[in-house]
């Protein structure tokens, strides 16, 4: 009896100190990964650590989305007509007003070498104070001598965004027709042109795409794809929001090397738009409109910013859900791989459904038309 005690004693023992020792290991792991986020620079790489994160639960780590409902229980609200849709100018004057309250569009859209000068801090949109970017004589001379709108208007434009409800939707042609199309982060379109179109007359490109998508320009190849994709922008503005976020520094500074060695090559020439602080003009503004997320999506900015440049807006892409009004299965990006989960991770930052809802109700005032069903050429 007492050795049969003594076995269990010792059975639970080694229970209580393995869940212990595996507690501990998930909070030190959190601390390592924590650490990797926040800019600091181990022996291993997040990817390593991943792989080694042996038996510590994903979600205590925090790298995956949690999963999506079933498809049947996913709300997705009322598809906004098409059917007799009509801009509403009295409408769209009231809200292009509303917006010059807070957004001066043709200056906001860039800094201009008249405002800078060499070596003038710069400080960033979403980070603390304490981080700054001297303005290097290489990036002086980048950026433009006036606004790349300045009295620029158009009749119609096309805000593309980059949403999977652009699947198989066949609205190329029907992006094309615009007279100016706006598009968000330097998305891909040679592969889909038939759903997202093939004209461009204005992209974001925030830093963080040259790091995901072009390794940093690291290889010899990564360099001669970016260049390629520069030069089928054949002039159109290249929106870059150098000044939101400390951690682009490096990025931005391998952007204007670049960007110097290859001038020449670019025919016609690049037009580079560098904004300064304006994140808080955009955000201020949409405050008046109930949303107050950490940061407005790319989409609801470059829509604003052709509200004041167009007489009539069309937005394509825009649609935050993981099915799409049939309950078909999307992904986030149109260009996603296939199979790829619709990720959640915008939540840490966006207000995207918010965003949508109010999209919606300017589509029914006339403001903007929305569309997010297939388009009929």
């Amino acid at each position: 009896m007492m050795k049969l005690r003594f076995v269990f004693f010792l059975i639970l023992s080694g229970s209580v100190l393995f869940v212990y020792k595996l507690v501990a290991h998930i909070n030190v792991a959190k601390e390592k990964f924590r650490g990797v986020r926040s800019g600091y620079t181990g022996a291993r790489s997040p990817r390593m650590f991943m792989i080694q994160a042996g038996l510590r639960s994903q979600f205590a780590l925090g790298f995956m989305d949690p999963p999506l409902p079933p498809v049947s229980t996913i709300s997705v609200p009322t598809v906004p007509t098409d059917l007799d849709w009509t801009v509403n100018q009295t409408a769209l004057n009231m809200h292009r007003a509303d917006i010059e309250q807070f957004v001066d569009a043709e200056r906001n859209i860039s800094l201009v070498r008249s405002e800078v000068r060499v070596g003038q801090v710069m400080h960033f949109d979403y980070s603390e104070q304490k981080y700054v970017f001297p303005i290097s004589a290489s990036l002086y001379s980048l950026i433009p001598e006036e606004s790349p709108f300045q009295n620029k208007h158009y009749n119609a434009c096309a805000v593309v965004g980059s949403g999977g409800i652009l699947s198989n939707s066949y609205c190329g042609n029907e992006i094309d027709r615009a007279d100016f199309v706006f598009r968000c982060n330097f998305a891909p379109i040679d592969k889909y042109k038939s759903h997202v179109g093939s004209k461009t007359n204005f992209t974001t490109f925030n830093p963080s795409v040259l790091e995901k998508y072009f390794n940093n320009l690291q290889t010899i190849y990564d360099r001669a794809r970016f260049l390629g994709e520069l030069r089928r922008l054949k002039g159109a503005v290249l929106w870059i929001p150098a000044f939101s976020f400390h951690g682009s520094n490096m990025v931005t500074r391998t952007l204007t090397d670049f960007f110097l060695e290859h001038e020449r090559q670019f025919n016609p020439k690049l037009n580079l738009a560098w904004p300064g602080n304006v994140m808080k003009h955009f955000s201020d503004f949409w405050k008046t409109k109930g949303l107050s997320p950490k940061r407005l999506s790319t989409g609801m900015i470059v829509y604003t910013l052709a509200t004041m440049f167009c007489e009539e807006v069309r937005l394509y892409g825009f649609w935050p859900y993981s099915v799409a009004p049939d309950h078909t299965p999307l992904s986030y990006h149109y260009y996603d791989k296939k199979g790829t989960t619709f990720t959640m991770k915008w939540k840490q930052a966006h207000q995207l459904p918010e965003e949508f809802n109010l999209l919606q109700q300017l589509h029914k005032h006339g403001v903007l038309k929305l569309t997010v069903t297939p388009c009929s050429s």
